[in-house]
């Protein structure tokens, strides 16, 4: 049985086949599929460096691999979950390297 909302987070610079595998997959486990892509803000916070690509670029490219996914920018201050509380998901998918995230959403 699929799940009908899922969810996924990511900074998506420099959009690559790791991405694409992570949301085709994703994608593959639900009915309707909501990318956050990371604000630059909070890439910086988090990473210390600005991303090379701006969320504007980085928002379009995600909606150009698959214009049926729903792409929406995260929220400005980490952990507020704002995101998620507006959208509601019943699943969110962790990539290899999201193991804070998944601690974080508890």
């Amino acid at each position: 049985m699929k799940i009908k909302k899922g969810m996924v987070f990511g900074v998506f610079d420099g959009f690559h086949e790791g991405h694409r595998f992570f949301l085709e997959k994703a994608s593959s486990l639900c009915d309707t599929l909501t990318v956050v892509v990371a604000r630059d803000s909070v890439v910086h916070m988090l990473k210390g460096h600005t991303p090379r690509q701006s969320e504007g670029k980085r928002t379009e490219a995600v909606a150009r691999f698959n214009p049926k996914f729903f792409v929406v920018l995260g929220d400005k201050k980490e952990g507020a979950w704002e995101v998620v509380r507006a959208h509601k998901p019943d699943c969110v998918f962790l990539g290899y390297d999201q193991k804070a995230l998944g601690e974080a959403l508890g």
